[in-house]
């Protein structure tokens, strides 16, 4: 159970977030008894996620992507 909340709360944070503070819960039919989630993808799904929600951005709302690697970026830029 523990395995199942840190997903969820991984893939709100770091996957896509939702509009009014909900959590994702989206991707949970993926994740079924017998995966093996260290195996799983977890950088190509991130990427995809990132590239999905900036498509779908207009720029007039809120982004509700990748947040992480929106910071890592942010840094990246900064020199910090």
């Amino acid at each position: 159970m523990f395995m199942l909340n840190y997903l969820v709360v991984f893939n709100t944070i770091m996957g896509v977030t939702t509009k009014g503070g909900h959590v994702n819960i989206k991707f949970l039919p993926s994740v079924t008894p017998n995966a093996d989630i260290n195996k799983m993808d977890w950088c190509s799904y991130l990427i995809e996620c990132l590239q999905k929600t900036k498509r779908k951005w207009s720029g007039l709302e809120h982004y509700n992507g990748p947040l992480t690697l929106l910071a890592v970026r942010m840094l990246i830029y900064s020199n910090l």
